[in-house]
């Protein structure tokens, strides 16, 4: 978004608050703030949720005004499978010792993304587990029983203790497009 005084001159160092809906399609947080540069332009880098469909994204300045823009989140996810099946963002509570796996359903305006294409996804890593804060990434594999991505989570080999806490994120990417995101957060007992 670009800000600019009466006479049409950027506005530098000036705080713009972008937000998407709060349900249904929209980003992932819902709503972020950019500081205007030199330019007067303020922007940032939205994340889709993991719901599919078009949204209004506001930003606005304070005593100023604000503007919509239209984006569409072409892909969503599916809830985890049990233990990590909470709303995103949604909390569980997993042994430290746990070897499970983490399975999504992936899909588009036209359903679940399966067969041929999704064994493709599959093997280009257009699908990644992430242990947030770790960094530590996996491709995951296509289940073609379940219809659905996979990957094993084991505690023990990601150092996981009795009280901490993780945060489990898939992403699905088109090269560094990020086009899909869903998260856990993880106790461990």
């Amino acid at each position: 978004m670009r800000v600019a005084d009466t006479w049409g001159n950027p506005v530098p160092d000036v705080v713009v608050a972008f937000r998407s809906p709060t349900s249904g399609a929209g980003t992932n947080p819902t709503t972020t703030t950019a500081t205007t540069g030199a330019g007067g332009l303020a922007s940032v880098t939205p994340t889709a949720n993991s719901a599919i469909g078009s949204y209004d994204v506001v930003a606005s300045v304070a005593g100023v005004g604000s503007k919509s823009f239209r984006l569409t989140n072409r892909y969503g996810l599916s809830r985890f499978s049990p233990p990590y099946d909470a709303d995103d963002g949604g909390t569980v509570d997993v042994a430290a010792s746990t070897n499970s796996i983490l399975s999504v359903q992936v899909r588009d305006g036209d359903g679940p993304i399966t067969g041929l294409t999704a064994v493709a996804w599959a093997l280009g890593c257009r699908v990644t587990l992430t242990e947030v804060g770790t960094g530590r990434s996996t491709c995951m594999g296509y289940d073609a029983l379940l219809g659905r991505f996979a990957a094993v989570v084991n505690g023990e080999s990601l150092g996981w203790q009795p009280g901490m806490e993780r945060r489990l994120r898939v992403d699905v990417w088109d090269g560094s497009e990020l086009l899909g995101r869903r998260e856990v957060r993880v106790m461990i007992r």
